[in-house]
């Protein structure tokens, strides 16, 4: 969403930190390679928090549901943190965090295309945490579960959102998992309303 991206680019640069914003398919790897650009030392830091849901009883749900799942929750999450990857391997190492779900250790219903998706998201990062960690590229996976966050508007039923995780906690929580320093790091955080699971 380009207007979206500009007001928190604006927002950015209100609190004095330099941002670029490049709107497109997040799976593109012309989008992504264009983001990368914009960082020609390569990226120190990336997070990936691209995703789509859609939720209702599955032998209802268009097949359209499944592939849009798919894409923007493993496909977009594989060529980003590949080319993420690829940049951090040229300045000896980085940390990567995978905005993934409660889902992706939940199974919900009605939510299969959902719950598959985050399922292998989570199993992407673990693997790639697994094979990158020993030259010095730290994967998280963030789990947070229910938030409050436009993504709701667009479902026929949503659990009470008042119960919800405010979406700058979450933000806060990702800034301190990211920017965490020491010789430990977060390998999977799970972060929850109040309440638990709704």
């Amino acid at each position: 969403n380009r207007e979206r991206l500009e007001q928190t680019r604006q927002a950015c640069a209100e609190s004095g930190v330099d941002a670029f914003a490049v709107d497109g398919d997040a799976a593109d790897e012309a989008v992504l390679r264009e983001l990368l650009l914009l960082l020609p030392e390569g990226p120190i830091g990336a997070v990936f928090a691209a995703g789509y849901a859609r939720f209702g009883d599955t032998l209802s749900l268009e097949a359209e549901v499944w592939d849009s799942s798919i894409h923007a929750n493993l496909t977009a999450l594989y060529h980003g943190n590949r080319l993420a990857i690829e940049g951090m391997l040229s300045r000896g190492g980085g940390r990567i965090l995978n905005v993934l779900s409660v889902a992706s250790r939940v199974a919900f219903p009605s939510s299969a295309a959902y719950v598959a998706s985050k399922y292998g998201a989570l199993g992407l990062t673990r693997s790639l945490a697994a094979e990158f960690r020993s030259r010095g590229i730290e994967i998280i996976a963030f789990m947070p579960g229910s938030t409050n966050t436009e993504l709701w508007n667009s479902q026929g039923a949503a659990p009470d959102r008042e119960r919800m995780m405010k979406p700058e906690d979450v933000a806060t929580a990702v800034a301190n998992a990211i920017l965490h320093e020491g010789d430990a790091f977060f390998d999977e955080v799970l972060l929850m309303p109040p309440g638990g699971v709704l």
